[in-house]
């Protein structure tokens, strides 16, 4: 396997599964279509983030860094 960045990069230096997601991730619709799907499932958290993240911490008498922590998990995984 080359190791120069420039011919790793290319999608026909990579094995048969890798160069499938290599070809796939270059294709900018296959890239449009990825990102309208994630959007939504990011959206969500935020959007529910500005409604009951001030409520939630008043609520539970908690400081607010302990409430972003939370809503924080849904989000990075």
């Amino acid at each position: 396997m080359p190791t120069d960045p420039a011919v790793i990069a290319h999608p026909a230096a990579l094995p048969d599964a890798p160069r499938l997601l290599a070809g796939l991730l270059s294709n900018r619709w296959a890239q449009l279509a990825l990102g309208v799907l994630c959007m939504p499932s990011i959206s969500s958290p935020h959007y529910v983030w500005t409604l009951f993240a001030q409520p939630f911490a008043t609520r539970l008498g908690v400081a607010m860094p302990q409430v972003q922590v939370t809503f924080c998990v849904p989000i990075v995984l």
